[in-house]
């Protein structure tokens, strides 16, 4: 059996999403469903970033600005999470990384604007 997601149910669950204040936040391993934020990179300067998300069409919507995290500790990035919270709060969207990002030393890291995306 194959299930189909029609346009009409696809924009109401984006719609959702974009109206949903959401923050960014990286990560140096895949969050465990029991302890998400576990995962979560952090620094003394670490915060997440502010999303704001735009209609691309009917069934998708992408980051509408540029992302960057400073003074990030030695570490690996392999994933951008999406929060509901700018602290704590419900993991809420999870995007895996094609290959994992060093950061060597106090280094920062920069996310260009479109390059989140979700696609129902």
């Amino acid at each position: 059996m194959t299930t189909r997601v029609y346009p009409a149910q696809a924009t109401i669950w984006l719609m959702s999403l974009q109206s949903t204040p959401m923050y960014a936040g990286v990560h140096f391993e895949v969050p465990s469903t029991a302890d998400p934020g576990a995962s979560e990179c952090v620094s003394a300067s670490y915060a997440r970033a502010l999303l704001n998300w735009e209609f691309v069409d009917e069934r998708t919507l992408h980051s509408l600005q540029t992302q960057e995290w400073l003074n990030l500790e030695d570490t690996a990035i392999v994933g951008v999470a999406a929060w509901d919270a700018p602290f704590g709060g419900n993991l809420r969207l999870w995007f895996q990384l094609d290959e994992q990002v060093p950061i060597v030393g106090r280094g920062s890291w920069q996310l260009a604007a479109q390059s989140l995306v979700v696609q129902v």
